[in-house]
C-alpha cells in the first residue's frame, strides 16, 4: 500500500512531482487524473493510502470521498499572475476566473491590490455538484461565446469543460515550490504516523507480554434463560457507556466473563483489560498495586519506580474482582482515583491524569457491608454507576443440560475422547443438585466426566455413578432427605419412593434392584401400580 498518493491534475504537475519526489528520494505514488474522471478515480482510493496530495476540485472531491488526510497544494497570487501573464492578446479580452473556495480565498482582495481587471467567480465550500456548478456557469449566457467574457481562467476541470463549451481557457498552474511544499508536508504526517504506529506496537506488545487482553466475548456466555439474556442485554448497553459498572453475583456465575465482554464490545476493545483480585492482595501492599510509586517510595523499591496498575490500563479497561476486600483505608483513596480520575504514584508529587473504564465485581452484598462499617457508603455509590446483577445456576435450571453438553463437546475435543449421548437427558441427574460453585463448579464435573469416561456413549447411569463418587455427601443427604407427598394409599407412596429412588440411580434398574435387594420383576410391580379407581 503507496503511504502517499499524489493526485495531478495535469502533465506538467506530474513532471515537477517526479522531479521533487527523486530530490527528496521517496517512493510516494503518483497518478495523473483525467479532471473529468476525478470522481471515478478519487473514490477508488479510499484506505489505499496514509495521505493524498492534490489540488482544487480534486483536493475536494478527495476530502468528500475520503477517509485519509489531503495536503492540497495552493495557488498562490503569483501562480494567478503568471496564468494571467500567459493570456494571448490579454488586454483586449474579457476574462474571469472561475474557482472553488479551496483555490481563490478572497478574490475581492487579489483584483483591488493588483488592480486586475478580471472577474471572479468562486463556488462555496461544497464539491458534490462543483462539477455541475462549473458546467451551468459556463452555459449561462454571460459567459457563452459572443457574451460579455470570452476567456475563462482556471483549474484543470474547469479548463476542461470550458474546452467542451468551445470557450478558450488558460489553466491556473501551481509553481514548483508550492507543490515542494505539499510534499515536504506529506512526509511530516507520514513520519508522524509511523512513530505513533511503532508506539502502538509496543503498547500493544507491552499488553500481550502481560496478559492484559480480554479473552471472552458475549458469543461466549451459554445460557438462555430469561434472567440470563435479561443481564446481557443490560452489559451491551453498558458497553456503549464510559461508567463505572459493579456486577454482583455469587462465585462461579462468570462475573469477569461478563467484564471481558463489555470491554471487548465497547470502545476500549484495543486497549488493556486489566484485572485485579482485591481479595489476593496484602494490605501493605495495596496502594503500591493500584497506585504505582516512584524511586526510593520505601526500602526495597524497584530503581526507576514502577507503574501502578490502573496506570497500566490507561485507554483500556481496569477490572476490580472481590472489590469488597478493599481494606478499608484504602477506600477512600480509591474513591478520590474515581471521583478526580486521576493517580498519583507513592512517594511521588506528579499527577496523572487517568483515562481507565472500572468495572467492579463483587460475591457480596455491598450495602449490608455498609451498615456493618466494613465498605464505604460514598463508594459503593461511586462504583454502581451501573450495576448489572447475574442470577446464580440454581436459578437457570433451564440452563444446566444444554450448558453440560457444551462444555462436554470442548473438553472431548481437547483429549481427544469420541464420546457421543443420545439427548440432553443423559445429563438429567444433574438437575437434582443446586451447584453452588454454579458454572465454574459444574464445568469442572464435566471435566471429569470427559477425563474418566473411555470412547464411547455417555448415559445417566455414567453421570449419575460420577456424580455420586464426586459428591457422596450430597448424594447420601438426598437419599436420606428422599420426599414424597403423603398418601392413605401405601402402594402409591413406595411407587413414588421408586420412581424417585431410579431417578436418583439414573435409571439403573439393575443397580437399583441389588442396592434394595429385590427382584426386577417386584420392581416392575411397584413401579407399575395404579390406584384401584
Amino acid at each position: 500500500m503507496p503511504e502517499v498518493i499524489f493526485l495531478s491534475p495535469y502533465a506538467k504537475m506530474t513532471q515537477i512531482a517526479h522531479k521533487i519526489l527523486k530530490e527528496r528520494e521517496v517512493g510516494f505514488e503518483v497518478i495523473e487524473v483525467p479532471p473529468l474522471q476525478s470522481e471515478e478515480v478519487v473514490k477508488g482510493i479510499d484506505r489505499k493510502a496514509q495521505v493524498i496530495i492534490s489540488r482544487g476540485g480534486m483536493a475536494m472531491l478527495a476530502k468528500h470521498y475520503t477517509n485519509v488526510p489531503v495536503i492540497e497544494i495552493p495557488v498562490t497570487l503569483s501562480d494567478i499572475l503568471d496564468a494571467v501573464g500567459r493570456i494571448e492578446g490579454g488586454k483586449g479580452r474579457k476574462k474571469v476566473i472561475i474557482s472553488t473556495a479551496n483555490i481563490i480565498c478572497d478574490p475581492k482582495y487579489i483584483s483591488e491590490i493588483q488592480g486586475l481587471s478580471i472577474d471572479f467567480i468562486t463556488s462555496d465550500d461544497s464539491f458534490v455538484s462543483c462539477q455541475n456548478w462549473i458546467d451551468e456557469s459556463i452555459r449561462s449566457e454571460e459567459l457563452a461565446q459572443g457574451g460579455g467574457y470570452d476567456l475563462i481562467i482556471g483549474d484543470a476541470l474547469v479548463c476542461a469543460i470550458a474546452t467542451k463549451h468551445g470557450i478558450d481557457s488558460v489553466l491556473l498552474e501551481s509553481n514548483e515550490e508550492s507543490v515542494a511544499f505539499a510534499v515536504d508536508e506529506a512526509m511530516r504526517i507520514v513520519e508522524t504516523n509511523r512513530l505513533g504506529s511503532q508506539q502502538l506496537i509496543k503498547r500493544r506488545k507491552e499488553i500481550l507480554e502481560n496478559g492484559w487482553v480480554a479473552n471472552y466475548s458475549f458469543r461466549d456466555i451459554l445460557g438462555q434463560g430469561s434472567d440470563l439474556e435479561r443481564a446481557v442485554k443490560m452489559a451491551r448497553l453498558f458497553a456503549k457507556s464510559d461508567g463505572n459498572v459493579l456486577i454482583e453475583g455469587e462465585t462461579g456465575t462468570g462475573k469477569e466473563m461478563f467484564a471481558q465482554s463489555i470491554h471487548n464490545e465497547s470502545e476500549r476493545v484495543y486497549g488493556p483489560f486489566v484485572s485485579v483480585n482485591c481479595g489476593a492482595i496484602s494490605d501493605s501492599l495495596f496502594e503500591s498495586e493500584l497506585f504505582g510509586y516512584d524511586s526510593g517510595a520505601f526500602t526495597g523499591a524497584s530503581k526507576g519506580g514502577k507503574k501502578g496498575l490502573f496506570e497500566c490500563a490507561q485507554n483500556g479497561t481496569i477490572f476490580l474482582d472481590e472489590i469488597s476486600e478493599t481494606p478499608i483505608n484504602m477506600q477512600a483513596k480509591l474513591l478520590r482515583v474515581l471521583q478526580e480520575r486521576k493517580v498519583r504514584r507513592v512517594g511521588s508529587e506528579k499527577i496523572i491524569d487517568l483515562n481507565a473504564r472500572i468495572i467492579c465485581a463483587t460475591n457480596k452484598n455491598l450495602m449490608e457491608l455498609a451498615d456493618c462499617g466494613q465498605f464505604r457508603r460514598d463508594l459503593y455509590y461511586r462504583l454502581s454507576e451501573l450495576e448489572l446483577y447475574l442470577p446464580p445456576l440454581r436459578e437457570r435450571r433451564d440452563d444446566v443440560l444444554s450448558i453440560a453438553e457444551n462444555f462436554l463437546h470442548r473438553e472431548a475435543g481437547k483429549i481427544n475422547r469420541k464420546l457421543y449421548w443420545k439427548d440432553r437427558t443423559a445429563f438429567a441427574p444433574l438437575l437434582d443438585y443446586d451447584w453452588p460453585g454454579n458454572i465454574r463448579e459444574l464445568r469442572n464435573f464435566i471435566v471429569k466426566l470427559a477425563t474418566y469416561s473411555g470412547d464411547g456413549e455417555i448415559t445417566s447411569a455414567a453421570v449419575s455413578d460420577l456424580f455420586r463418587s464426586s459428591y457422596r455427601e450430597v448424594a447420601r443427604k438426598k437419599e436420606s432427605e428422599l420426599t414424597i407427598g403423603i398418601s392413605r394409599d401405601l402402594k402409591m407412596m413406595e411407587k413414588e419412593i421408586f420412581t424417585k429412588l431410579l431417578q436418583l440411580y439414573g435409571g439403573d434398574k439393575e443397580r437399583l434392584c441389588r442396592e434394595y435387594g429385590i427382584s426386577k420383576p417386584t420392581l416392575w410391580r411397584k413401579l407399575s401400580y395404579r390406584k384401584a379407581p
